[in-house]
């Protein structure tokens, strides 16, 4: 005789009629629990081994040029040409933190510093590590009182001002390069038009957003109605909360856009400038011989090409598509390959370890903090086990409070 194995056989035959279906399932449930930590476990490291494998094989085979090449061009490089490109970097830093305390009132200049560096580590290190990013700057800016809607402003400023400034490169590319004389190809032309369009679009609906109440309840209806898709419900209460939480981030953006816009547009484009300037440098002392058209050009790629959440913080797919726009218009490969390489290891190597140190001492002085006003030691919070295991930042459960 077949026994069925999900069902105890020492379990009365009416316990097992009444409890077999949940049984079935507590057993599919359990036999399930695995694939979830092993897919999210793989997923980064699948995209850490491709992006990887595009810098450490892609790249040289795309400029035709060895590692044994490269490396001894990037070790001579003198300390004096080190500090430069250190100086433009956290120049770049400075003049980002006019964005973040424009769009946050009462945010420091240091403070900004710290949130965007230790965002932009976290967000760098993982495959779509915008969310974590983003997450890392909603629980730095809370403790230090920006909570809720005005951290739901801050977020939606910063994000916007960001997409525009990668919007416009290509079309500020495209018009360097016609105005230096120098040959704008079909694609470049047709990405920067294309890219105009798409920043006219997102400010005419910003405008309309923040012109207009009518049209902030209208986006609240459709998130709700999203909502209710995702969630299966059409309860009542919940089909004005969204509608309610945009009108009231309508009111504070449209404050802080009025008193802050010019100093945001000015860190965005300035950081953007000065990333731009970083990389020019390194070419430079590469000896690539790109002109400033070709180097703007190649920074505009590149950005549009971060934008897809393939790798880690791009790495392998941008430095692919930086090298081969500068190699199209006639760079030295050598000199292409190491300055991407340069260029790399600033706007990523370099920024992933300074931002884990921040965040590092972020949470100390937390719970040093909290340990005063406790009078004694308290529990790790989530976010604190989180980084502690694996590094990566987790949303709070729904019953955390600050």
């Amino acid at each position: 005789m077949r026994t069925d194995p999900t069902v105890d056989v020492g379990v009365p035959p009416a316990s097992r009629s009444e409890g077999g279906l949940a049984g079935q399932d507590a057993v599919d449930e359990a036999r399930s629990r695995p694939v979830r930590p092993l897919l999210a476990v793989m997923r980064p490291v699948v995209s850490w081994v491709f992006a990887v494998a595009l810098l450490m094989i892609g790249l040289p085979a795309a400029v035709g040029v060895s590692w044994s090449v490269v490396m001894p061009v990037v070790t001579s490089l003198r300390w004096t040409s080190a500090c430069i490109l250190v100086a433009v970097w956290c120049l770049g830093l400075f003049v980002h933190s006019f964005l973040l305390t424009a769009a946050a009132p009462g945010l420091t200049r240091s403070r900004a510093v710290t949130v965007h560096v230790t965002g932009s580590a976290v967000a760098s290190v993982m495959p779509f590590g915008g969310a974590a990013g983003l997450e890392v700057h909603r629980r730095m800016l809370r403790s230090w009182g920006v909570g809720g809607p005005a951290f739901a402003g801050y977020a939606l400023l910063i994000t916007t001002w960001g997409i525009g400034c990668k919007l416009l490169l290509p079309l500020v590319a495209a018009i360097t390069l016609g105005a230096a004389g120098e040959t704008v190809t079909t694609p470049l032309r047709a990405a920067g038009l294309a890219s105009g369009l798409g920043f006219l679009v997102l400010v005419a609906a910003g405008a309309a957003l923040l012109a207009s109440e009518r049209w902030a309840i209208r986006l609240g209806g459709v998130v709700d109605g999203l909502a209710r898709r995702l969630a299966r419900s059409t309860s009542g209460s919940h089909q004005t909360r969204a509608a309610t939480a945009v009108v009231g981030i309508r009111h504070d953006c449209s404050r802080l856009v009025a008193n802050g816009w010019a100093r945001m547009t000015t860190g965005i484009a300035g950081y953007a400038a000065l990333q731009c300037l970083l990389l020019g440098v390194c070419l430079h002392l590469a000896g690539a011989g790109n002109t400033v058209p070709e180097v703007v050009t190649g920074f505009a790629v590149e950005r549009m090409v971060t934008i897809l959440p393939i790798t880690p913080g791009g790495v392998g797919v941008g430095d692919l598509g930086l090298v081969t726009v500068l190699l199209a218009f006639g760079g030295n490969p050598a000199g292409v390959a190491v300055a991407a390489l340069l260029y790399r290891t600033f706007v990523f190597t370099v920024e992933v370890p300074v931002g884990a140190c921040l965040l590092g001492l972020w949470l100390l002085r937390r719970r040093a903090s909290r340990r005063d006003a406790t009078g004694g030691p308290r529990p790790a919070q989530p976010v604190e086990r989180a980084l502690a295991r694996s590094s990566v930042v987790r949303s709070p459960p729904p019953d955390e409070h600050p």
